[in-house]
């Protein structure tokens, strides 16, 4: 019942209510209503699908307040591939349609560095966000007003990387040049290694993101090219990296 209605609707919220007032309450309680939350059916199921991969915030709350989910907790739920809805906004969404969601996310509810928001690679929703400027500067914002900034930008994930390093490696250089620069995160670049020993030019050097390797060399020079030195635990430098993959 509920995959035919989510088919017949498309998703409408105001459109799902009503045929959802015409069903014996007890089974939409125990069967349907469950079903209709997408909890942890996103995105394999068509529930909300057009408004859950467009990216449709006003439409998702619409959704959740007209069957009275409780907005949080479908966020912040596990999906299938081990991320949230938060993730997915963070990673795609323009930034009014995330504005719209962290709204009903309450700031006394809810840190970005919450263990409950670290996906399958031990990503949290400020990584996922990193080649989305706009939703990267709005969790940035919240987590300062929280006093978690420090602890968001620390976190490492499962493969050993930062956010900065993710920074560089989806070639995002204004975020990497506030990551660096802003002086209320002002992350020390220079030794940002990965589990290999490799430094951030070492990355940039082998994925060919020409930009950022010279804003990286241009504060390396002032170290005495210190990084553009190192070694990785193989025995390459910055020059080999960018032979071998740039």
């Amino acid at each position: 019942v509920a995959e035919w209605i989510s088919r017949m609707t498309h998703g409408n919220a105001q459109q799902v209510t009503k045929i959802m007032s015409l069903l014996d309450p007890q089974k939409v309680e125990k069967f349907v209503k469950p079903f209709l939350s997408f909890i942890s059916r996103v995105p394999e199921s068509d529930i909300l699908r057009n408004s859950v991969l467009l990216l449709d915030g006003a439409k998702v709350i619409e959704f959740c307040q007209n069957l009275s989910l409780n907005i949080l907790e479908t966020f912040t739920k596990k999906l299938n591939d081990g991320s949230s809805l938060i993730h997915k906004f963070a990673h795609g969404a323009a930034q009014n349609s995330f504005n719209i969601i962290l709204y009903h996310l309450p700031e006394d509810q809810l840190k970005f560095s919450d263990e409950i928001l670290l996906d399958n690679c031990g990503q949290n929703p400020l990584m996922t966000a990193i080649g989305n400027t706009g939703a990267f500067f709005e969790i940035t914002s919240r987590a300062k007003r929280q006093g978690d900034l420090g602890r968001l930008l620390a976190h490492r994930d499962k493969f050993g990387w930062s956010c900065l390093r993710w920074a560089c490696r989806v070639d995002n250089l204004k975020v990497v040049k506030t990551l660096i620069g802003n002086k209320d995160m002002a992350l020390d670049w220079s030794s940002d290694l990965d589990p290999q020993g490799r430094t951030l030019i070492h990355l940039v050097s082998s994925t060919g993101h020409a930009h950022i390797l010279r804003y990286l060399l241009t504060l390396d020079q002032q170290l005495g090219f210190k990084v553009t030195k190192t070694t990785c635990h193989q025995g390459m430098t910055c020059l080999h990296a960018a032979c071998l993959f740039g």
